[in-house]
């Protein structure tokens, strides 16, 4: 009778938790994203030697 009950919580509790986390990855995206500040200073390794 106990485990019965433990299985039905756990059963009950892993599809509550299954169940939120699709809800929650179908947030709000937004349509334009900014790099972050720094980005466009990134220098890359160029060819040796310097011309």
């Amino acid at each position: 009778m106990m485990t019965r009950i433990f299985s039905t919580r756990f059963c009950f509790t892993v599809c509550l938790l299954l169940l939120s986390m699709t809800v929650v990855a179908c947030g709000v995206k937004p349509d334009k994203v900014d790099p972050p500040p720094g980005s466009q200073d990134t220098v890359f390794p160029s060819t040796y030697p310097r011309p």
